[in-house]
């Protein structure tokens, strides 16, 4: 459902997760703790989850590129150097929305690499 709320340019189709793929360890579960409360208060509970499995999500889009808008950015795209400080960001502005939706942080992404670069040894 997030991902169909990410704001995307006319001639990015619809993105949609194709495969997730969990990971090859699960959540690690430690300091639990239950919260002070009234007598007509839920009952609330803290828990750390710390998770270095290496989950990845795979999505895909579709790139309409016989829209107007994409050709008009085409046509009018200039050849100069500083041209790609151009680019339409809103791909990537919704691509960071939905990592901030899914609770993604630098040290997930972070960890993920590093369990990559350690397996590739």
């Amino acid at each position: 459902k997030a991902l169909s709320n990410i704001r995307t340019p006319s001639y990015v189709g619809g993105v949609t997760c194709s495969n997730l793929d969990l990971g090859n360890l699960p959540p690690y579960v430690h300091n639990m703790r239950v919260l002070p409360m009234d007598m007509n208060d839920v009952w609330t509970v803290e828990v750390d989850i710390e998770y270095s499995g290496g989950a990845v999500l795979y999505i895909e889009t579709r790139l309409e590129v016989g829209a107007p808008d994409f050709q008009k950015g085409i046509i009018g795209a200039s050849l100069e150097p500083n041209s790609e400080r151009d680019a339409n960001t809103d791909l990537l502005e919704g691509l960071e929305e939905l990592g901030d939706q899914l609770g993604l942080s630098q040290d997930a992404s972070d960890g993920f690499k590093k369990g990559t670069e350690d397996d590739s040894k």
